[in-house]
């Protein structure tokens, strides 16, 4: 939904990562799934690597049958906490 505005934004900023958190996602469906793959190539070729996280089970299962591979592209944590905590070098709470 706000694809546009975040690819302009990560255009135009000096970033090194942009964490995407599926904690408030119930469900991914297929074309979900498709759009996701397509935008996270956008954002690599923007020199920004995505960082996902808050991933469940149904989540990852969902992406699997779509053959979306979580390889070397991504950074995969538990939750945004996490995420937020080790890329700002905060300590642990």
């Amino acid at each position: 939904m706000n694809e546009n505005h975040l690819l302009h934004t990560l255009r135009n900023g000096d970033y090194e990562k942009v964490i995407l958190d599926f904690s408030g996602i119930a469900q991914v469906e297929a074309s979900g799934v498709i759009a996701f793959y397509s935008f996270c190539s956008m954002i690599e070729v923007l020199g920004v690597s995505p960082v996902i996280c808050g991933l469940k089970p149904a989540h990852v299962f969902r992406l699997m049958q779509h053959d979306f591979e979580l390889n070397q592209k991504f950074d995969i944590t538990g939750n945004l906490r996490d995420a937020v905590q080790y890329y700002l070098n905060l300590p642990s709470t």
